[in-house]
């Protein structure tokens, strides 16, 4: 028979979960594993559409080097969606596949990105400027809050990052 949940462990499990939070930040974890995959990615999808070469961080295609440097990793958009994932009670099997999808779409959305405009930029260098411009300004902002919106939505998440915790701390105080 499963334990009885307590207004003890839920504290306890909001700890760990802000303690989990920290350790990550501090590791900085998604700089050691995202940059090859995001690379290589994008490279991939890129080679199915023209023929190119991969050196280090540059793909070369069309006469035309394209280095994928830290900024396109969005390395800051995947720490935002872990602080919004950490920061919200949920049970652990969901907030897992909650993470596994927000991940999986910024993921495949970024490296769609990169690929499209490699192809823009090799066409039209003022035309990547100003499309980069705009994405990186205004959408990106955007893309992050739909990709965790679409995470709420599948998983019926209804608790709000930090709020609930704090809602649940005043509680507790006040019993």
């Amino acid at each position: 028979m499963p334990k009885k949940i307590t207004s003890k462990n839920l504290g306890f499990f909001m700890f760990l979960r802000y303690i989990l939070l920290f350790l990550f930040v501090l590791t900085n974890i998604f700089s050691f594993l995202l940059p090859q995959a995001t690379i290589k990615a994008s490279f991939y999808i890129i080679s199915i559409f023209t023929q190119a070469t991969l050196t280090n961080s540059t793909i070369i295609f069309q006469s035309h080097s394209i280095e994928i440097i830290p900024a396109c990793i969005a390395l800051s958009a995947y720490y935002l969606l872990l602080i919004l994932n950490l920061s919200t009670p949920m049970p652990i099997k969901k907030r897992a596949y909650s993470l596994i999808l927000t991940f999986a779409l910024l993921f495949l959305v970024n490296v769609f990105r990169i690929a499209v405009f490699s192809f823009i930029f090799v066409s039209s260098q003022s035309l990547f400027t100003a499309f980069h411009f705009i994405t990186w300004i205004l959408l990106s902002s955007i893309i992050v809050f739909l990709v965790w919106y679409t995470g709420i939505k599948v998983f019926d998440i209804r608790e709000i990052p930090v709020y609930s915790d704090l809602k649940f701390l005043v509680k507790q105080i006040r019993a």
